[in-house]
């Protein structure tokens, strides 16, 4: 159930964040579950977002495809086929984490039959929702897309380098798997 809080209930626990002016009680940062972070932490963990993103950008897990800011949300460097790399963020790819899980489908004369399903984490929705608001997309693992959708996306490996070790395997620039 969620709880909608009246803009003037909450204008006494708003504190406005810098540099943002006056934040907007109707914003849906402003909505809480049970057990959810109330403003001030949103904004907190926006300012800290902002700070990973920003450390990102300057130690070359960023780039930018097509216009398409894109963040490098895994521990490795990711090599591209004209050969320029984007450097992993290991800060990032532990927020960014899913957990796997096996949901039984069908048992037939004792033999399970079960799908995966990934499940994603507080604070990686937490850094997707930022990412969404800032316009930017996400790379990941293919879990992680799967269990995050919008706005993580996952590389596309070249053919010819599909089965290469991880190492050793290009990407493509201008293709990406996504589960939106």
């Amino acid at each position: 159930m969620l709880l909608s809080l009246c803009p003037l209930r909450v204008q006494h626990l708003i504190e406005p964040s810098p540099g943002r002016g006056k934040p907007d009680p109707c914003d849906a940062r402003y909505i809480l579950a049970p057990g959810k972070k109330g403003p001030k932490e949103v904004f907190e963990m926006e300012r800290e977002f902002e700070k990973l993103i920003s450390e990102a950008e300057a130690s070359g897990a960023v780039v930018e495809i097509e216009g398409v800011k894109m963040v490098n949300c895994t521990p490795h460097p990711l090599r591209f086929e004209d050969d320029r790399v984007i450097n992993g963020n290991k800060e990032l790819a532990a927020i960014l984490k899913a957990t796997p899980r096996e949901k039984t489908v069908k048992t037939i004369n004792d033999i399970e039959l079960v799908t995966p399903q990934f499940l994603s984490e507080s604070q990686g929705e937490q850094l997707c929702n930022y990412a969404k608001e800032q316009g930017f997309l996400l790379i990941g693992s293919i879990i992680a897309a799967q269990a995050y959708r919008k706005p993580v996306v996952s590389p596309v490996t070249t053919p010819e380098t599909t089965r290469a070790p991880p190492t050793q395997r290009v990407i493509q620039r201008k293709k990406w798997t996504c589960y939106w």
